[in-house]
């Protein structure tokens, strides 16, 4: 239900109004809405909205928008905003979780997004299956480029990314860490299941337009196991240049089996991928029998 008060002015060739709306409950899509108070005044060439504000679930949320000649610009404030609010708009349900705070600012010209900049604070923060726990972002957007930086994370590990990309280009400049990441927890939300356990060390560096790109990795795993052999130590440094890598070094010590491997590869289609392996044991026999929980009947070296 919605009621409207409005007056015109201006003259038969250039009329205008301006008013308010007051709808008590509504919905968008199957997403329910109560209390839309806004004002609204505009004329042949546009339309803005100032003032308004309305309640989703439990969330207050004030708004701001205007639009003339195919332009457009929208501005969205919430000090309390629950994510899960919003889960009946999307078919799938249940998609968000979190609370916390969002600010969003939005310029659009004949419906394609040219700039934005925005910033959120969410406690117990879910995509779907994903528990991102504390989230912090905040980006900005313009001219076909998106910067800004995020962290995410809590007792199972922490992410944070900061930088910059330009999805028309493939250009992107950014850094990433990620601290003490459970691999148990993290990879099963991800959609992997692998038989791999122990927690994330990584610091990452891209930049430069795919597949020409610069790159350096450094990643360890901790405290984990692979199958049923428990990792001692697991270390990995890789870099690029002009989209041709190499695996500097990796190693990975297991009881009575130590491997490393180096090689080169690329990200052009034609790239190859070049890789030495080279694995060690004291005792086969008993690596082999500690890894398939049999008595394969081997001894020796390897």
């Amino acid at each position: 239900r919605a009621a409207s008060a409005q007056s015109q002015r201006g003259s038969g060739a250039r009329p205008s109004f301006a008013g308010t709306m007051d709808a008590p409950e509504g919905s968008v899509n199957g997403l329910g809405f109560r209390d839309l108070r806004a004002n609204v005044d505009g004329d042949l060439n546009g339309l803005a909205i100032t003032g308004a504000h309305v309640v989703v679930g439990s969330s207050p949320i004030a708004l701001s928008a205007s639009a003339a000649l195919g332009n457009a610009e929208v501005a969205i404030d919430s000090a309390r905003l629950d994510l899960a609010d919003f889960n009946d708009f999307f078919d799938a349900g249940d998609m968000f979780a979190g609370t916390g705070s969002l600010a969003l600012r939005a310029n659009l010209e004949r419906g394609n997004l040219v700039a934005s900049n925005g910033d959120a604070r969410f406690a117990n923060a879910r995509f779907r299956r994903i528990a991102l726990g504390s989230l912090a972002a905040d980006w900005t957007s313009s001219n076909g480029s998106i910067a800004g930086q995020v962290h995410f994370g809590g007792p199972t590990g922490e992410v944070a990314v900061i930088g910059t990309v330009a999805p028309a280009t493939r250009f992107v400049a950014a850094n990433a860490h990620a601290h003490n990441v459970d691999l148990t927890t993290w990879l099963p939300m991800l959609g992997w299941n692998a038989p791999l356990t122990g927690h994330l060390d990584a610091d990452t560096m891209l930049s430069g337009a795919y597949p020409d790109i610069a790159m350096s990795v450094r990643a360890g795993i901790h405290g984990g196991t692979v199958g049923r052999i428990p990792i001692e130590r697991f270390e990995l440094v890789a870099s690029a240049s002009q989209g041709r890598g190499r695996i500097d070094s990796a190693k990975l010590d297991v009881p009575l089996m130590t491997t490393v491997a180096s090689g080169a590869f690329g990200f052009h289609s034609g790239d190859p991928l070049a890789l030495t392996v080279t694995s060690r044991s004291p005792n086969i026999g008993e690596f082999l029998n500690r890894a398939t929980n049999k008595n394969v009947g081997l001894s020796g070296s390897f």
